[in-house]
């Protein structure tokens, strides 16, 4: 059973994992909880790939 509940972060579930050289493709990355786990998982070492909607708001959430 999980240890995670609905005030978990995405830092919480990540932390311990070191994800340097694992590719991940995040799909919503330019809002929300998308771009939340792309800025997270990209803090612990690992190349994101993001899609999403809105380029515009895509190029924001990579800046």
């Amino acid at each position: 059973m999980s240890t995670f509940g609905r005030d978990s972060t995405t830092d919480d579930v990540l932390a311990g994992h070191d994800l340097a050289g694992v590719t991940v493709f995040i799909t919503g990355a330019n809002s929300g909880l998308g771009q939340e786990t792309a800025r997270a998982m990209a803090a612990k070492g690992a190349a994101v790939v993001m899609a999403g909607r809105d380029q515009a708001r895509l190029d924001e959430a990579v800046a």
